[in-house]
């Protein structure tokens, strides 16, 4: 990496720790990356995704912070729908699927929308929900309706929002054509997108900012 005053360093777990994490979310501002050294997985041919249910903020960190030390797993992220629930969802690669389970995909225009999908998989169960989801359509999961933005553009339009407008719209609907209309109507400056690094200790506390200053949801 070439830093702010032109030091040329190296980063890794081991050398400089901070870093080498900090960097992977900084979009550059803590100094130019230029040569990587990646170690790669055997790729599968789906994600088992299994969606934990969690019923307060404080709940889902604790359920976050304990799947990120899983070493079985290959994936961990989470969605807040409200206070009340929220979803860990935590994956594993695999090329086997069980004779009666169901492949859920999510990039026709027939499918559904991932985390609308999600919110009512676990909205009232309160055992994890396993689905096997092709890989390629797990990781580009968010494309359709690039999280909450298409829903905000019905909103903005006046348009009502339910399965067969987005099935109508669909082409209109991916994350790519999405943040183009969001910056090109301005409505940009009425939002807030962005990814943050926040500690465990202090991610309940600006959680609760986060919701008491902009009621943003889901997160």
């Amino acid at each position: 990496m070439v830093l702010g005053n032109g030091d040329i360093v190296t980063a890794s777990e081991k050398e400089k720790p901070d870093l080498f994490y900090g960097a992977s979310g900084a979009v550059g501002s803590l100094g130019v990356t230029t040569l990587l050294e990646i170690q790669l997985i055997q790729a599968k041919k789906y994600v088992k995704a299994t969606y934990h249910s969690v019923r307060s903020i404080s709940e889902a960190i604790r359920k976050t912070r304990d799947e990120t030390l899983n070493p079985a797993l290959d994936y961990v992220d989470g969605i807040l729908f409200s206070k009340e629930h929220g979803v860990v969802v935590t994956g594993h690669l695999t090329d086997d699927i069980p004779a009666s389970a169901r492949v859920q995909r999510f990039s026709d225009a027939n499918d559904p929308w991932y985390y609308l999908h999600v919110k009512e998989k676990t909205l009232r169960s309160v055992k994890p929900v396993v689905e096997y989801i092709p890989l390629s359509e797990y990781l580009f999961r968010y494309d359709r309706g690039g999280f909450w933005v298409g829903a905000s553009a019905f909103e903005y339009f006046k348009f009502p929002f339910n399965q067969f407008t987005r099935w109508y719209l669909d082409d209109f609907l991916h994350t790519r054509m999405l943040y183009r209309a969001l910056h090109a109507s301005g409505q940009s400056r009425n939002y807030i997108v962005q990814d943050l690094a926040v500690p465990f200790s202090t991610a309940e506390k600006f959680i609760d900012y986060t919701i008491d200053s902009f009621g943003i949801w889901p997160l």
